[in-house]
C-alpha cells in the first residue's frame, strides 16, 4: 500500500497549495492529463495546462438548479482543473437528458442507471431500454448507476434488491463499473457486491460508515468519497483513521 499512500499524500499536499475545502474536492481525483481539448482557445490550452487535472467521479450536472447558466458552470469547473465530470443518471426519466448532455460536451460522462430513491414497481418495462442505451452507447457512457440501497427511504427493500440484482447483472455483461448510493444499507450492500463478484469496483458515493465497513469496501476495489453527516466528534475520529486512504469527509 506505499504507492498508494505516496499518491495520497501528493494528492492532498495539491489541495492545500489549491486552498481546496473537504466538500470542493470530496469527489475530484487525479488523473492523467488527456490531450487538450479543441473546441477552447489555445490561449485556456495553456492556462490549465499549470494545474493538476481533476475527475469529478459524481455530478447531478443534469438537475434543473443548473440549466440556465450551464455551459458558465461547465466553464467555471474547468477554469478550477475539473477536466472531466461524470454525471450518474437516476432512471429512465434523464437519461436522455445526460447522453444529449455528453454528446454536446466532449469531456461529461456518464453513467446509466436506476437510483434506489426514485424506483418506481414497474421498472422492469424500462430494463429493456436500459440494455439497449448501454448496447449502442458511445464511449463517455462509463459506468452503471447511481444504483445502490437506501434503507431510509420509503421504497420496498425487496424492491430495491431486485433492481440493483439486475444492474449488477448489466454491469457483469457490459464489463462496466458502478456507482453505487449506500444509506444505512453497507453491510447488505457490502454483501451483495460480494456475491455478485463484479468485474470492476466502483465508486461509492456519499459514505458514512464505520472504519471497518470502509475498508471492506477498500478491498472490494471502491473508491470512496464521504459527507458523513454526524456530530462533529465523529468526523474528526474517522477522519483520523481514514487519512492514509482514498475517502474524504466533509463537515
Amino acid at each position: 500500500m506505499n504507492w498508494f499512500k505516496k499518491g495520497l499524500k501528493r494528492y492532498d499536499d495539491w489541495c492545500k497549495e489549491m486552498g481546496l475545502t473537504p466538500d470542493q474536492k470530496r469527489s475530484c481525483v487525479p488523473y492523467k492529463q488527456d490531450p487538450v481539448h479543441e473546441d477552447e482557445p489555445a490561449k485556456k490550452q495553456s492556462k490549465r495546462k499549470q494545474t493538476m487535472k481533476l475527475f469529478d467521479t459524481h455530478c447531478h450536472f443534469d438537475f434543473e438548479v443548473f440549466q440556465d447558466d450551464f455551459a458558465h458552470q461547465v466553464e467555471l469547473a474547468r477554469d478550477q482543473g475539473v477536466e472531466r465530470i461524470l454525471v450518474p443518471s437516476v432512471g429512465p426519466s434523464n437519461w436522455a437528458r445526460i447522453q444529449a448532455l455528453a454528446n454536446q460536451y466532449s469531456h461529461l460522462y456518464y453513467a446509466l442507471g436506476f437510483h434506489p430513491y426514485f424506483l418506481q414497481p414497474e421498472f422492469e418495462q424500462f430494463a429493456p431500454e436500459l440494455e439497449s442505451l448501454l448496447s449502442s452507447s458511445k464511449r463517455q457512457c462509463v459506468a452503471i448507476g447511481e444504483c445502490g440501497l437506501d434503507f431510509v427511504i420509503d421504497v420496498p427493500v425487496e424492491l430495491q434488491e431486485q433492481v440493483l440484482e439486475l444492474q449488477f447483472e448489466l454491469a457483469r455483461r457490459f464489463d462496466l463499473p458502478v456507482i453505487l448510493h449506500s444509506r444505512k444499507a453497507h453491510n447488505r450492500l457490502i454483501q451483495l457486491v460480494k456475491a455478485a463478484k463484479l468485474p470492476k469496483g466502483g465508486v461509492l458515493h456519499a459514505f458514512s460508515g464505520s472504519y471497518q465497513q470502509a475498508m471492506e469496501w477498500v478491498r472490494l476495489g471502491f473508491l470512496s468519497e464521504s459527507e458523513a453527516q454526524l456530530p462533529i466528534q465523529e468526523p474528526i475520529k474517522l477522519a483520523t483513521r481514514f487519512k492514509d486512504y482514498h475517502l474524504r469527509i466533509s463537515f
